[in-house]
């Protein structure tokens, strides 16, 4: 992949660093007093705005239009959009883009571990949500999801009526999940797009797929709309996004959604982050295989552990990216006390811990001796549970439990929630179900801060 961004900026910055326009730093540098302020004035040297020069993200014509060519002949697209507010905003625009292109269509189908992005958008445009509960994974991993599965998809809309399914504006489906969980997004777009409904992947934590396993990303499968967070698994600036459209007849809906939901001021350290880390990873894709080795190489030296596991299957999914590393230990070890002693003892920050697994994300840019570092860690977390300490167990907080079954038949105020993954148990205005709350009382006993109690 070219890099017209780049190239573009180069040009640019041989001008005068201090023209009479934003942004207010003028390209210059300010006194510096460590390293930290000296990488930040080789920043600000890169950030410049829409001036003549350089471009428009929202009617992109010159440096920033050749990118995007570039990303639509790599990703085979209609269109494929930088974001700079993170996938949070592509989900915005691309749920937003679908409903203004029939506003006939009021209902949006939801599997019940999307990101609360797409529960606010659909209280944002008072859409009215259809839920899909993806299968889970067992009591071994609580509140884990799979897959949205096609069957259980099928029996659902097959059970409304003709006209509750041609109120559906679109789907949305997370791919891969958290923990890595594949769905089989060729067989849910053959269904959906058999009733005329357009489906939205999440495919946040998937932005390395099309270099890492094509195959299983949702661009290999026709989905209408991909949306990608390239900062999660690929070597680009936190916040930078990719919002990928299959669906021509949703072109004009998606520029006039980003263009309400996105800054006017876009970065340009992000976009030029955004286009390095693409054309880099396209240029080295023999750097992914070489990564698959060493993932390959990891698990079969974790797999002989006394106490711990490493999640290589989830029940009711499509499959797994094992580049996502998942960890349980046996009887009830909760996951925030793996992951407090990872940190504790190796220094090792995992993404996230649920209720008995933590999570930790592996990325191309992990060399071998990362993965030694973290076989080490295991090993002594892994010792340690022969006699494992008091607070490795789950802790009961009897006066929130009671709180939390009191909520149970009424209606909620808040939207109700663990960040992260960040989906929410319970959204504003639902009934709170025994169900609901027996997720919420497994959370908070696993040491988990629930929010929106």
């Amino acid at each position: 992949m070219k890099r017209p961004i780049r190239d573009g900026l180069i040009e640019f910055l041989k001008q005068d660093p201090a023209p009479w326009h934003m942004p207010g730093h003028k390209r210059c540098a300010l006194p510096e007093t460590d390293a930290v302020d000296a990488m930040l004035n080789a920043l600000y040297r890169l950030d410049v705005t829409e001036v003549p020069g350089t471009d428009d993200l929202h009617v992109p014509t010159e440096m920033i239009r050749a990118s995007m060519d570039e990303l639509k002949r790599l990703y085979h697209t209609e269109e494929t959009h930088y974001v700079v507010g993170g996938a949070t905003c592509g989900i915005l625009s691309a749920v937003t883009a679908c409903v203004r292109s029939d506003p006939t269509r009021s209902r949006i189908l939801i599997a019940r571990n999307c990101h609360k992005s797409v529960y606010n958008i659909t209280q944002l445009l008072g859409l009215t949500p259809v839920y899909l509960s993806p299968g889970l994974a067992g009591a071994s991993m609580p509140g884990v999801c799979g897959g949205v599965e096609v069957s259980a998809l099928s029996e659902l809309l097959e059970g409304m009526t003709e006209e509750e399914r041609k109120s559906i504006a679109l789907m949305v489906l997370t791919g891969p999940t958290y923990e890595g969980a594949y769905t089989d997004i060729a067989g849910v777009v053959e269904l959906l797009h058999a009733y005329g409904i357009r489906l939205l992947v999440d495919e946040a934590h998937g932005a390395h797929l099309p270099f890492y396993d094509p195959e299983r990303s949702a661009l290999a499968s026709d989905a209408d709309l991909v949306v990608q967070s390239l900062h999660k698994t690929m070597p680009a600036m936190t916040q930078s996004a990719l919002l990928h459209v299959k669906d021509a007849g949703l072109l004009a809906h998606v520029s006039h959604a980003l263009d309400i939901y996105e800054t006017s001021s876009p970065s340009y350290p992000m976009l030029l982050s955004m286009e390095t880390a693409i054309a880099w990873a396209d240029n080295h894709r023999d750097a992914f295989e070489r990564y698959r080795e060493r993932l390959a190489a990891f698990y079969r030296q974790a797999q002989n552990f006394k106490h711990l596991k490493l999640v290589r299957e989830i029940p009711h999914s499509a499959g797994r990216d094992d580049s996502r590393i998942v960890i349980c230990a046996d009887g009830d070890i909760t996951g925030r006390f793996l992951g407090d002693r990872l940190a504790a003892d190796a220094g090792m920050i995992v993404e996230m811990t649920g209720c008995r697994h933590a999570v930790l994300i592996s990325t191309v840019m992990d060399e071998w001796a990362s993965f030694e570092k973290l076989l080490s860690a295991l090993d002594a977390l892994d010792r340690l549970l022969d006699e494992p300490p008091e607070d490795a167990h789950p802790r009961a907080d009897e006066g929130l439990i009671e709180k939390v079954d009191a909520l149970v038949g009424a209606a909620s105020k808040e939207n109700i929630f663990v960040y992260p993954p960040g989906s929410y148990v319970v959204a504003v205005g639902e009934t709170v179900s025994p169900v609901q709350a027996d997720e919420i009382k497994q959370y908070i006993t696993a040491g988990k801060h629930v929010m929106g109690l």
